[in-house]
Formats: C-alpha cells, sequence, structure tokens
C-alpha cells in the first residue's frame, strides 16, 4: 500500500496534498486527450443529490452500479436495504456490481449471496485492499434483504437477572447429574429476557449470512428454545411458504415457542419436535436429506456429544442445502481470559471448541462466516462466538 500510495501519477494524493491536479495528475477524464469527449456527452449524465436507492428510481435498466467505497461506511442493515431497492432496477443478465474495500474479504453478509469475483489487480488509489465485481443470481429475490423483523423488545430487571443468574450459578455448582429441561424450566419466562444481551448475533445469521434471496422451502432448527430466532424471519417463511421444524429437548421451552409461532401466524407451517438431536429415535421425525436448512443458534456448545450433533444436521439437508450456525468458541489466542471463559461456562454445561467451528469449514462449503465477542451482562467478561452459514 505505502509503494502504490506515492506513485507519481496517483492522482488521489496529488490533488489532495497539493489542493489541484496537473496536466500530468490528473483523472483520464480531466485529461486533455479525453476531456473533449465527456463534454460530447454530457447529454448523457444525469445527477442525483440522494441515495443509491433514489438513483435507482430513475430508470429500470442499470447494466452497471460502481458502489466503490461507500458500502465500508454501512451496517448492513443498510447495505440489503439499499440493494432490496436497487437489483429490480438493474437489466440482470448485463448487470455488474463493482465497489472496494479496506477490507480484505466481502465484509458483509448482505453481499455474500451475489456471484461475486475478486478483481486482482490494484486500485490506482493504492489505499483499498480489494476490488469486487459481481452479478446477480437468476433466482435472486431482493424483497427478502428488505424485510423487517417482528421482534419483541425483551428486557429483564435488575432482580430478575438476579433470578436467573442465581439459578445458573446453582446449575454450575450442583454435583448432581445435569438436568438442561430443568434447568430451562426453572427459568420460565425470564429465559429470553435475561440472554437477549448475551447471544449475540442471531439476527446477523437469520436475517442476512442465511440466504433468503433464494428459495427455502424446509427449515429446521435444532435447539429452537424459546422459538426466538423465528421473530428475524417471519415475511421471509412466509414469501417461500417454508416448512418450519422446531426441535428441543426442554418442553418448557417448546411451550413458549408454540405460543410465540401462533403470534406469529406460522402455526400452520411449524412441527414441533421434543428430544435430543442425537438420538435415532428424534432424528426420524426431521426431514431427511432433503432440507433447505437447518441452524442452530448458542446450542452445540450444549451438546456434549457435539460431533453426532452436527453430523445429524448435515445430514439432513439436499446437495445444496444450506447450515448456519451462531455460538460462542474459543478464541485462536488462549490466554488466562480464555481459559477461564472456558472454566466459567463449563460449570454451567456450556462447553467452548474452537474444532466446532473448524468441523463446519471442513465439511461445508463456506458461505459466510465471521467471529465477534460481546460482554457479558453486568461483568467484564467478553466470550468470543461466530456466525457460521456453509453448503
Amino acid at each position: 500500500v505505502q509503494t502504490r500510495m506515492w506513485q507519481a501519477d496517483n492522482y488521489f494524493y496529488y490533488g489532495y496534498l497539493v489542493g489541484v491536479f496537473s496536466q500530468d495528475c490528473c483523472p483520464r477524464y480531466m485529461s486533455k486527450e479525453h476531456f473533449h469527449k465527456l463534454q460530447d456527452r454530457i447529454d448523457r449524465v444525469t445527477l442525483c443529490h440522494g441515495t443509491f436507492a433514489d438513483a435507482a428510481k430513475l430508470r429500470n435498466d442499470f447494466t452497471v452500479l460502481s458502489l466503490l467505497d461507500a458500502m465500508d461506511w454501512m451496517p448492513t442493515e443498510i447495505i440489503a436495504d439499499t440493494f432490496a431497492q436497487l437489483i429490480p432496477q438493474v437489466n440482470r443478465p448485463k448487470c455488474r456490481i463493482f465497489w472496494r474495500s479496506l477490507a480484505d474479504y466481502v465484509h458483509s453478509p448482505a453481499l455474500a449471496h451475489l456471484e461475486i469475483k475478486e478483481v486482482e489487480t490494484y486500485d490506482r488509489v493504492g489505499w483499498y485492499l480489494s476490488q469486487w465485481v459481481a452479478t446477480v443470481p437468476e433466482h435472486y429475490n431482493p424483497k427478502a434483504l428488505a424485510a423487517k423483523p417482528q421482534t419483541q423488545i425483551l428486557s429483564n430487571t435488575l432482580l430478575q437477572d438476579a433470578k436467573v443468574a442465581a439459578i445458573l450459578v446453582a446449575y454450575g455448582i450442583s454435583s448432581k447429574e445435569k438436568d438442561a429441561a430443568k434447568f430451562y424450566a426453572a427459568q420460565g419466562e425470564l429465559y429470553d429476557g435475561f440472554r437477549e444481551s448475551m447471544l449475540k448475533d442471531r439476527d446477523t445469521l437469520l436475517r442476512w449470512a442465511v440466504p433468503w434471496t433464494e428459495p427455502i422451502k424446509t427449515w429446521v432448527s435444532v435447539g429452537c428454545g424459546t422459538a426466538r430466532d423465528v421473530e428475524f424471519v417471519v415475511d421471509q417463511a412466509k414469501q417461500w411458504n417454508t416448512k418450519i421444524f422446531l426441535c428441543d429437548l426442554s418442553p418448557a421451552l417448546l411451550k413458549m415457542a408454540r405460543a410465540r409461532v401462533e403470534r406469529l401466524g406460522l402455526e400452520d407451517q411449524t412441527t414441533f419436535v421434543e428430544g435430543d438431536i442425537t438420538k435415532p429415535e428424534i432424528q426420524r421425525l426431521l426431514p431427511s436429506e432433503g432440507c433447505d436448512l437447518v441452524t442452530c443458534s448458542y446450542c452445540v456448545t450444549m451438546i456434549p456429544d457435539w460431533l453426532t450433533a452436527l453430523q445429524s444436521m448435515k445430514s439432513m439437508l439436499r446437495v445444496g442445502g444450506l447450515m448456519g450456525i451462531v455460538d460462542f468458541t474459543s478464541r485462536a489466542r488462549d490466554g488466562r481470559a480464555e481459559r477461564f471463559l472456558r472454566w466459567w461456562f463449563a460449570h454451567d454445561g456450556v462447553w467452548f471448541n474452537r474444532g466446532h467451528l473448524d468441523w463446519l469449514k471442513g465439511n461445508l462449503a463456506t458461505v459466510w462466516v465471521e467471529e465477534g465477542s460481546n460482554r457479558m451482562p453486568y461483568t467484564p467478561l467478553r466470550p468470543g462466538h461466530y456466525v457460521f452459514v456453509g453448503r
């Protein structure tokens, strides 16, 4: 980057440093050779003071969308909304979408479902680490990108969180065999409120990392809990008339899931399965080899036989089917904080294991993967987590 930035013909930085362009260092359209061509074709230029989406309304046959680095400054939701409005206005067979980024990877899950190729030549600015060109897949439906979640605002009082924390501590220090079903039943209606700020990026997985831009007719949610995940994609599920299977070993949580599904108007599309995903008798109640999507949110780390669980999920998929996981993980740098987190969470039956993500990457073609961390409520602890979608 430092070498390319200071090349003699890098007009981008020359203009910044000197304040003007020169005849020998300026954009091509301002050079003497090309300037008259620009003047002769000025009638082809239409100015729009507004967003990309505002400009897209001007016509419906765009063949090039040159977005430069604008999306580096946008959160995923704005990128998704922008593409939901841009794509209907393009000539799909001919359209090419170009952008560049300070990231050296595709930086938003809202972009991951286009057909993308990296431009390997360096950009002239000498600042950006990657450039990309994408086309629109044949069956890409941008409507799903604009769908808004039908989520409730979930929060507990300090006393309610203290009650849940006491249950967690009692469960952790108990010498008895862990009974996950009773553990969740004891938390009751306080379950979602306590976990809302702790279990991050479930919305990222469901709304954007999973490509609802393509038909998803069958979806199995493993360890569905109270069906909070369903709230993120109600419109998408209705759009594709998705048949949903919600599987959990806790009858108390499934009872809450049923009430939520009925409130969302998805009861006719939903089947509830109570049991352990690693048990053959439960696997027989779920789709086999024909499923479009299997997801699991913050549950793999709670399954002792996690390998069997992941293999079972994968076995449900059709060829080209999708598997999406969001969960805790150990970060690559293993220091005292990481060791403490593993010890602390293990007392509540949550086992951090880098091998989960390694297995997913090794057995599925990656569609989207990212890692992050989030502060635990009322503590300075920041456990790592990942979002993964693969085919």
